[in-house]
């Protein structure tokens, strides 16, 4: 009966939130276990499936990490071609929303019954290792419901502009509405703050969270804060427990195959995590291309300009994602990302030296053997420019340029997005509304949340 009552809620509570019975299709393969003992907990958690294969579509999809040929473009349905040109506005399940909900209604239904356990728990350890990872989970989700559905982060704007829907019950009875951008953020730090003090410093297998994941993705807030310091400490704090990266000189790998990195779990991986459902097809790697301009800016020396891509006749395919398959693209934490991260805010606290020492410490492990030169000391503005675009590279098709770009535009960086269409230039302009991906049209019109305003 108990385990017939949760799937019953399963299914409610989702339909509430995402509002849409569609989701009635979707296989629930753990909607049969009744949370009743720690195992089963941590068996919904570890449904790499649902829990980690699920990052947003969108953002990818809306950045400008790459282009889609002509025929490309005209081979996708109509919302795939709006969304390409930033002009989808309705639209239903399926969708990211949807996805990232999910997770946040799996996380809150682990809580609740570790929360029934507690007082019956021998093993103290390991149910405090559980609660961490659902207070991560549910943070990882939170962290890209608001980079992909909310503005920019601005302070001073902040308890004004609506952020996300906070969920922290899976009682589908409790009402759902947009909290502020500044309630939003400020709950997620909460989980992961809370996090941090009850996961494992590192794990042997990063499909589960660690404590260095939670500094990690406290880093990944901070910088889309813009908060420089608060960033530095909490990259710093993961590379303490973590800073190998990976060196592509390594023997063992074939930079020249499809899939170069198809071993997933490499110890530069601190948290796995994919785009694996497609909600669209525009940001699959086999439709998008990347540009020669971008590719350009990769040295001939540097390895990653040979793992990273494929020519095509029409451009350069996309190959470089630490992924066991070419269907599904790495949005991960890594070493290398927390080191550039870590470059980037030192770079901002004038500490330039200590932060081109950083990217080094990157690109000595992406370049041929004894090939790469360091970087050679230079004003604030040009180390920041420098640590930027080395950013970009390093990170290409990981579903971060799209946060990147907003959280720079809002101090004045003007960086526009461009597609070219038919021979028709599209632009958005910096701090153009349209950052703010629109909600589902069947989440508005089932509940109290507002859209956002274009």
């Amino acid at each position: 009966m108990m385990k017939k009552r949760n799937a019953i809620i399963l299914i409610v509570t989702c339909l509430t939130i995402i509002g849409c019975k569609d989701f009635l299709d979707q296989k629930q393969n753990f909607a049969y276990s009744d949370g009743s003992s720690l195992s089963d907990i941590q068996a919904i958690l570890d449904d790499a499936e649902y829990m980690n294969r699920r990052t947003p579509t969108f953002p990818q999809a809306a950045s400008d990490d790459f282009f889609l040929p002509e025929n490309a473009f005209n081979g996708r349905t109509e919302r795939d071609r709006m969304l390409y040109t930033w002009e989808l506005v309705d639209y239903t399940f399926p969708n990211d929303w949807a996805n990232l909900y999910f997770q946040v209604f799996n996380a809150n239904l682990c809580l609740e019954n570790l929360d029934k356990l507690r007082a019956n728990i021998t093993d103290t350890r390991s149910w405090g290792e559980t609660y961490g990872a659902a207070l991560f989970f549910r943070a990882h989700a939170n962290y890209w419901l608001v980079t992909t559905f909310a503005k920019a982060y601005d302070r001073d704007a902040a308890d004004e502009e609506p952020g996300i829907v906070i969920r922290t019950t899976s009682d589908f009875n409790v009402p759902s509405f947009r909290s502020s951008l500044r309630e939003s953020y400020d709950h997620i730090e909460a989980d992961l703050r809370k996090a941090v003090r009850l996961l494992p410093k590192q794990v042997e297998v990063p499909l589960r969270p660690s404590q260095a994941a939670a500094y990690g993705l406290l880093a990944r807030i901070h910088l889309v804060k813009r908060e420089y310091d608060h960033a530095a400490l909490f990259a710093d704090s993961a590379l303490a427990i973590n800073r190998e990266v990976l060196n592509f000189n390594d023997v063992g790998l074939n930079l020249a195959s499809n899939l170069p990195f198809s071993e997933k779990y490499f110890n530069e991986v601190v948290f796995y995590s994919a785009i694996g459902v497609n909600t669209t097809s525009v940001a699959h790697p086999n439709n998008g291309r990347i540009d020669s301009t971008l590719y350009n800016t990769y040295h001939n020396d540097d390895l990653r300009k040979q793992a990273y891509f494929l020519p095509q006749g029409n451009g350069y395919r996309f190959k470089g994602m630490y992924i066991e398959s070419v269907n599904l693209c790495f949005t991960g934490i890594t070493t290398a990302e927390l080191l550039m991260t870590l470059a980037e805010c030192k770079i901002r606290q004038d500490q330039v030296e200590e932060g081109l020492g950083l990217i080094d410490e990157v690109l000595m492990n992406r370049f041929k053997h004894d090939s790469y030169e360091p970087a050679p000391l230079m004003p604030p503005e040009a180390a920041l420019s420098f640590v930027l675009e080395e950013r970009r590279k390093e990170l290409l098709m990981r579903g971060l340029r799209f946060a990147d770009i907003k959280r720079l535009n809002v101090e004045g960086r003007g960086v526009k997005l461009r597609r070219i269409v038919d021979g028709n230039e599209i632009l958005i302009e910096p701090n153009d509304p349209r950052y703010a991906m629109p909600i589902p049209i069947d989440v508005i019109q089932n509940g109290n949340i507002e859209q956002n305003q274009y």
